[in-house]
């Protein structure tokens, strides 16, 4: 058995430091929303061993929260261990609590209230309503109360009903708070690149604006609120489910001029549903938050290797979404293309193959630009990189689409040990991200 420690890591393994959170300047001023984080922390942290994160006002962005966490901490695990697939526990690496749902067995019987340790299957091969000692390759994550018995639990999972509490952590091996949930109308948990993002696009009001691969709305409601609500804010997404989540933080922040559009963007070059209502010139500004194959994400947990196929099929996608992006796009307008991985094909070997595929399309200047720079020597000095691996002497530069080691070997029996460099700070101990800017002459 291979039970990893999350200080035997490289980057990409353990969640970043510091989490963030957007501020809805609309509804709260930010030294407000400061307090207000404060108390909900103090209350939040009466159940928990570690200490309450520090609260902060972003030296930069006006309407961002630092909250940094610390980690990793070592902990005495219990008895009783509760298994969690991947999804809960990266969850989990980053402050949420555990649902019944995320629960996939335990090392033996537990009651209602009962102390357990929780860890995340590394292999996948834990079974729902698992009753033993789990000897396949895990990762401890923390300790926590159980809310709930095991027979309890499984007769929720079997009759399907709506999945109650868990475990509620008390002790994870990275201390970050929990936030969904907590902020509701004022406020909304999100990656720092991710809100760098929607800086770059400088929504202005009065603009009509698209949001070309919107759901679940992060960065739609973030345009909303930048535009103090006075634009009109066309959020485009081919998911129902994911479209009702839009639409559902959009009411939360009390959002009324975004225009939800159930569509398939691919498709808007050839035909374009009369609900989108496109200005004749074309829109002021489009966002194009592409679909990618996620090799940014912190924690992960998978390997570049694992699904080759999956991967080359992203770059085909993206840039077909490109053209629909550059057809809607007024001349004089600005488009903002984004991902989170690192895959070069889908971040510079897609800019490159646009401006060479449209010639009225020019790379401009973002602000803010907080990442670094793109490689000067292509022309892409101009774009902005997020990339933690940057920080990580385990992965090491090829050449190739994306740097290798730890991203074609995440699930290796074993890890170099990580320390942590005094260099990293809330800029750019992130996610991985990608922002090119583009202006559109005409």
């Amino acid at each position: 058995m291979d039970t990893m420690s999350m200080n035997n890591s490289c980057i990409m393994r353990i969640p970043p430091l510091y989490s963030t959170v957007r501020v809805n300047t609309m509804k709260i001023g930010i030294h407000q929303a400061k307090e207000r984080m404060e108390i909900l922390l103090s209350e939040q942290y009466k159940a928990k061993e570690n200490k309450k994160p520090e609260v902060s006002l972003h030296w930069c962005l006006k309407d961002v929260l630092v909250l940094t966490g610390s980690g990793p901490h070592e902990k005495e695990p219990f008895p009783t261990e509760i298994y969690v697939d991947k999804k809960c526990g990266k969850s989990v690496l980053r402050g949420a609590d555990i649902y019944s749902v995320g629960i996939l067995g335990s090392n033996r019987w537990f009651a209602e209230g009962s102390n357990v340790s929780v860890y995340m299957d590394l292999e996948g091969k834990c079974r729902l309503g698992w009753k033993r000692p789990y000897d396949k390759r895990k990762l401890f994550l923390g300790n926590g109360v159980i809310t709930i018995s095991r027979d309890s639990l499984f007769k929720t999972k079997l009759k399907k009903k709506q999945p109650e509490m868990g475990v509620l952590m008390t002790a994870g091996v990275w201390n970050h708070p929990k936030l969904y949930g907590i902020v509701e109308d004022w406020g909304f948990p999100q990656n720092l690149p991710s809100i760098i993002c929607t800086h770059v696009l400088n929504p202005q009001p009065g603009e009509v604006i698209l949001d070309l691969c919107a759901a679940p709305g992060g960065k739609t409601t973030h345009i909303a609120t930048l535009t103090r609500d006075q634009a009109r804010v066309v959020a485009v997404d081919d998911c129902s489910r994911r479209l009702q989540e839009l639409k559902e933080n959009a009411k939360k922040l009390n959002l009324k001029s975004i225009e939800p559009n159930l569509a398939d963007a691919v498709k808007l070059v050839d035909k374009i549903p009369v609900s989108l209502n496109v200005p004749e010139n074309g829109f002021d500004r489009i966002l194009l938050d592409a679909p990618c194959s996620g090799y940014g994400q912190r924690p992960l947990f998978h390997s570049f290797n694992e699904k080759p196929k999956c991967n080359s099929a992203f770059p085909p996608l993206q840039r077909r979404l490109f053209r629909t992006a550059v057809h809607l796009l007024k001349p004089g307008g600005t488009l903002v293309y984004s991902t989170c991985t690192l895959n070069k094909d889908e971040n510079e070997g897609i800019v490159l193959w646009a401006l060479e595929e449209f010639p009225e399309l020019h790379l401009t200047e973002q602000d803010p630009h907080m990442g670094k720079r793109g490689d000067a020597s292509y022309g892409l000095e101009m774009v902005q990189k997020f990339d933690p691996t940057d920080f990580c002497t385990r992965h090491v530069n090829n050449g190739g689409s994306l740097k290798i080691n730890c991203l074609n070997d995440l699930n290796a029996e074993t890890v170099d040990h990580w320390d942590r460099p005094s260099t990293l700070s809330v800029d750019s101990d992130t996610i991985g991200f990608f922002i090119a800017k583009f202006f559109k002459s005409g």
